[in-house]
């Protein structure tokens, strides 16, 4: 018999950087690629919001008002994952990588 050990959470893990999975929205709405999230952080920061998606309690709210820091994301959602990103906020500024 193989026992099969269950597949953790990507909404628990964390990078290297210990920073949670975040959800993300771009004018209220799930964006469909980085070019989308990039576009609207350059047009308008505001525009962007991350998503607590753990129990650690990790930032929730307007990426203009979120601490500095490195924001790992999950796209469309924590359950449809179709590509990752990393938000690096700084006071030098914010990319998307």
């Amino acid at each position: 018999m193989v026992i099969i050990p269950p597949r953790k959470s990507l909404t628990l893990v964390e990078d290297k950087d210990g920073v949670a999975m975040h959800g993300l929205f771009v004018d209220g709405k799930r964006p469909l690629s980085k070019v989308a999230i990039r576009e609207a952080i350059l047009d308008n920061p505001n525009r962007v919001r991350l998503e607590d998606t753990s129990l650690d309690h990790e930032y929730d709210g307007k990426l203009s008002l979120a601490p500095n820091g490195n924001y790992v994301f999950v796209v469309p959602s924590h359950r449809d994952r179709r590509f990752y990103g990393v938000i690096k906020k700084s006071n030098k500024g914010i990319r998307v990588i």
